[in-house]
């Protein structure tokens, strides 16, 4: 029971014993109502016992037993459990970690039971008293009377509250790595990788061996929630080297470029190895942010397409594969835009829906548009989970404080990742061209930008838990 009345049952009890003591010293009168009226001493005992009762600090004053089951388990974002103390009536404490367990036989009367968090953890907990729920509770205890019969169910839900992102890079790229964090949590992946949603707390990067290489000692930082850290390594040795050379953009005549070798590489034939964007094509096709075009039978054409516009589901997917964020979870849901239902980017115009993307708030924007600049990069940046700075309209003469997303182009500017337009002698023509459309080498630089500047990739990577 709540302790939030017991000033009240006090009065109540009190005023129970002054009823009973005016009817005992009335009674002192009248020698045969003696044997009937209780004795001071045990209308004590009685007032004693039902504030234990209501306090939770009485000694088994309730009669009966019954079964209470504790219960763990994982919510959102969680990796493991935690544990809990429970106080029984006579004030002993029974403490457990699983998944599950179950106290039968047990005495009636009032517990409490206390959570103990996961790190960078909150607690839900549900009570359900003969299959019936009783009450949700988000905190972190809760108390509760068994009475003789009773079967309670105590069940805690931990999720992940206050929680950040860790990446993991390395040169050359295709290291693998074990990343240790709170909690017993193990991760392992591929460089580059980003990891979003895990807890505060210390993290380690022991990254494996390179026949012949020096392997760096593992390297720990701390992350706080709501922030990022980056591990990353250059590893110098002839072996090394030879990663690196696999990886770099190959020529395979002077129409066409390739990525990467052997089986693996993919050749994009309308990109020629001189173009401006060529680099920053071979960028994101080899993290797998934008691909080639590939025909009805799911077969590469070579084309690129670097002219064409990007359109707002292409960004969709864009800005999931540079956050490293996946959309499977959104494979078998429609998304609230009709016109984007059924369609191959379904799942990512759901996801981003579901995220609260700027652009895709609105359910009526049609996913088959060309992207402005400004929309690219409001989202992008939300996606990484970029602060804004506050707009000022004061970098370009047609972005404005009342420009859509012109925060988002001021902070993008201020960080690099875009410039404003320029004439012919590459003079600054402090214009930016927020309305107008981007096309898929523009996106390119923009994405290799920031891949650059905030050390982030979507390469994929697994979760185990030790």
């Amino acid at each position: 029971m709540q302790y939030t009345n017991l000033s009240t049952r006090f009065l109540l009890t009190a005023a129970l014993l002054g009823s009973s003591l005016l009817a005992a010293t009335s009674a002192s009168a009248d020698e045969s109502s003696v044997s009937s009226s209780p004795s001071l001493s045990s209308l004590s005992s009685i007032a004693t016992d039902w504030l234990q009762v209501e306090s939770g600090t009485g000694i088994n004053i309730l009669p009966g037993e019954g079964t209470i089951i504790i219960e763990q388990k994982n919510g959102s974002g969680a990796g493991t459990l935690g544990s809990w103390t429970m106080i029984q009536p006579d004030n002993k404490q029974i403490r457990g970690s699983g998944a599950v367990q179950t106290l039968n036989n047990t005495s009636a009367g009032t517990y409490t039971v206390f959570t103990h968090l996961p790190t960078g953890a909150s607690a839900t907990i549900r009570i359900y008293r003969n299959n019936e729920s009783e009450s949700v509770l988000p905190k972190q205890q809760t108390s509760l009377v068994l009475r003789n019969g009773d079967i309670i169910r105590v069940v805690i839900h931990y999720t992940i509250t206050r929680s950040g992102m860790v990446a993991v890079d390395s040169d050359p790229i295709g290291m693998t790595f074990t990343l240790k964090g709170p909690n017993n949590t193990v991760y392992t992946g591929t460089t580059p990788t980003s990891f979003t949603g895990v807890a505060e707390g210390q993290y380690q990067v022991l990254y494996d061996s390179i026949k012949g290489c020096n392997i760096p000692t593992s390297k720990s930082l701390r992350l706080e929630a709501g922030s990022r850290v980056s591990f990353t390594t250059y590893i110098a040795c002839p072996m090394a080297d030879k990663m690196r050379e696999r990886q770099t953009v190959q020529v395979s005549d002077k129409n066409s470029i390739t990525i990467g070798t052997g089986l693996d590489a993919i050749v994009i034939r309308d990109v020629t190895p001189d173009a401006w964007f060529s680099t920053y094509v071979a960028n994101v096709v080899k993290y797998g942010i934008l691909a080639g075009y590939k025909d009805a039978n799911g077969n590469a054409t070579g084309q690129f397409g670097p002219g064409n516009n990007v359109n707002i589901a292409e960004l969709a997917k864009a800005a999931h594969k540079i956050a490293g964020i996946s959309a499977d979870a959104f494979t078998n849901v429609n998304p609230e835009n009709v016109a984007a239902q059924g369609q191959w980017f379904s799942p990512f115009i759901a996801s981003a829906e579901s995220r609260g993307w700027t652009i895709y708030n609105s359910a009526t924007i049609d996913p088959s548009r060309p992207a402005t600049r400004g929309e690219v990069l409001v989202t992008l940046l939300q996606a990484l989970d970029k602060k804004l700075d506050w707009q000022k309209g004061t970098l370009f003469t047609d972005v404005t404080a009342r420009t859509p997303y012109a925060a988002a182009i001021e902070t993008a500017t201020a960080a690099k990742v875009v410039e404003g337009r320029t004439d012919a002698d590459g003079n600054d023509l402090h214009l930016f061209g927020p309305l107008d459309p981007i096309n898929r080498a523009e996106l390119s630089k923009v994405l290799s930008r920031m891949i650059d500047i905030y050390k982030t990739t979507s390469s994929s990577s697994s979760k185990s838990t030790k």
